[in-house]
């Protein structure tokens, strides 16, 4: 290589030898031949093919740097436009480039996205080239108005589809309802369909050995299959693993629910389900799935009164029980919301972490229910004995669901409060269990405030302004060690309004943490002298 470079200075020297142009080619074809001795240069054409698309796939990875690399060298350019499977995501952003993209992919499967949020004129021209093409796509992903999508894609979509292997469509603006002859019924490899807003016939041959299903939109009541067809269209999709249905969940009768068969689901991961309270039970009961699927349940609630939401919560009962079944070490219980996961969640838990997550809504207003009435007796009828980690976060005064539900879970470590809830909440600790010498909780070692306010202020809401929360811990704190309770670990994220004065009284019967939460001085209160009032003042002499 140095001998390379050596006749590079000498030819660049030369200005006599030839044309500028001839010299400067010369120099060109040297400095290939160098390239050519670098480590990079010996890959073979195929391992360098699989990083350029590994490149070009990520999903955090925009096409500019797969242009990026195509400038490196003109090895790499020509081996990036003879690899068409680099050029196989259009960027429909971009209609020229979409179509330089469409020209260098060939004949490879194609992956198609696109949001119409603008006029469908910006891409019309490479989304509908690439649309026409069907036999060709692989993955479709659509997100387009009513018209749109009515006017200009489905009717694309009416040949066979023998390479597709994920289907998602949105719209809005209206129910999109797909015709029946819609890919022609013939979608062989699909195995992901995932519907927003947009209604397929129950009796397609698309909803066949699906491995995720996701349907949702307020789907009329005509639309929506009967309890019995509905099973069996599932009973088509043994490997199924997602499925998920908002709002699109078949209307069940009391006394379908009697007569529906189970069916066994031994892939599924996860199961989402947002509709009535009869229906999502039921399903929950009729399916058979493993103990380790994460079940997230949002129950429509239709009571008016305690009885109505007792009589529901009979009906939800068992459904956790059976959901249950594996232990449960953290639980989060919030303003008509229960989540359960099988481990200790980090901050922001992931699908994995999840066991449970369970919602109400309700449908109407009535004076004598809240969610805490459904969502109350369902944690009062579900055992903890594994229960490590606790997070309140309603902004409601739940106490008695609080203490007689986790009050005595002898293996609970960790109590986080979240928002308003701590000032109701945290006399509960400083509590003596019934026949027992011992306090509440017995096993708390770890307490964690966040996002409250240690004393009160004008900016806090009227309910809170006789609030204050520095007094009620240290009292609580302070009779546990008197119970011979562990001592308490107490961590402070994200507070305010806690003055340095009241820090020291925290101090003095636990060990604290501070985050995020600045220390105040106490304000200083003018004593103004009152000037007593004599009565007898002008009869003095």
């Amino acid at each position: 290589m140095q001998a390379i470079d050596q006749k590079v200075a000498q030819i660049s020297r030369d200005s006599n030898k030839t044309t500028l142009q001839t010299r400067l080619e010369e120099i060109r074809k040297l400095r290939s031949q160098r390239n050519s001795l670098t480590t990079i240069s010996r890959l073979p054409p195929e391992l360098l093919s699989r990083i350029l698309a590994h490149c070009a796939f990520r999903s955090d990875t925009e096409i500019s740097s797969l242009i990026r690399c195509t400038h490196v060298c003109s090895r790499w350019r020509t081996l990036a436009l003879d690899t068409p499977s680099l050029w196989s995501e259009p960027e429909f952003e971009k209609s020229n480039m979409a179509l330089e993209m469409l020209r260098r992919a060939r004949n490879t499967p194609l992956h198609i996205k696109a949001a119409l949020h603008r006029p469908l004129i910006a891409v019309r021209e490479p989304l509908l080239e690439a649309i026409q093409n069907v036999s060709r796509i692989a993955s479709l992903h659509i997100a387009a108005s009513h018209n749109q999508l009515v006017g200009e894609i489905i009717p694309l979509l009416g040949k066979p589809a023998p390479k597709l292997q994920a289907l998602y469509l949105e719209t809005y603006g209206g129910t999109v309802v797909l015709p029946e002859q819609f890919l022609q019924d013939e979608a062989p490899r699909l195995r992901s369909l995932e519907l927003f807003n947009v209604h397929i016939p129950w009796n397609s041959r698309l909803l066949s050995d699906l491995t995720t299903l996701s349907i949702a939109g307020n789907l009329d009541d005509t639309m929506l299959p009967s309890a019995s067809h509905f099973m069996n269209v599932l009973r088509n999709m043994p490997a199924l693993e997602v499925l998920a249905l908002e709002e699109s969940v078949p209307n069940i009768s009391t006394a379908a629910r009697e007569s529906l068969p189970t069916l066994t689901l031994p892939n599924l991961r996860r199961l989402t389900l947002r509709s009535n309270i009869l229906s999502c039970t039921t399903l929950v009961d009729k399916l058979i799935f493993p103990s380790t699927t994460f079940v997230y349940l949002v129950l429509r609630s239709t009571a008016r009164s305690p009885e109505d939401a007792q009589a529901e919560f009979r009906l939800v009962k068992p459904s956790l029980q059976k959901v249950l079944a594996i232990p449960i070490i953290a639980v989060d219980y919030s303003h008509g919301c229960l989540t359960a996961w099988t481990r200790v969640p980090s901050t922001k838990p992931s699908e994995r972490e999840l066991g449970l997550r369970l919602e109400f809504a309700f449908l109407v207003k009535a004076q004598n229910v809240t969610s805490f009435d459904v969502a109350g007796n369902l944690v009062r009828a579900i055992p903890f004995p594994d229960l490590q980690t606790l997070r309140v976060s309603c902004n409601h005064e739940d106490v008695r669901t609080f203490e007689d539900c986790f009050g005595s879970c002898s293996k609970l470590k960790t109590v986080q409060f979240y928002g308003n809830c701590v000032y109701d909440l945290v006399p509960v600790l400083g509590k003596k269990m019934p026949n027992s010498k011992s306090t509440l909780f017995p096993a708390l070692s770890t307490l964690e405030i966040s996002e409250a306010g240690f004393d009160v202020g004008l900016d806090c809401p009227s309910d809170l302004r006789r609030k204050r929360l520095v007094g009620p811990l240290v009292k609580a704190i302070a009779f546990r060690i008197k119970c011979g309770m562990p001592s308490t670990k107490l961590m402070i994220l994200a507070c305010d309004r806690l003055f340095a004065t009241d820090f020291e009284k925290i101090k003095a019967v636990a060990e604290v943490v501070l985050k995020d939460t600045p220390l105040k001085k106490e304000p200083k209160r003018s004593k103004r002298r009152r000037k007593r009032f004599d009565s007898d003042e002008e009869f003095d002499y």
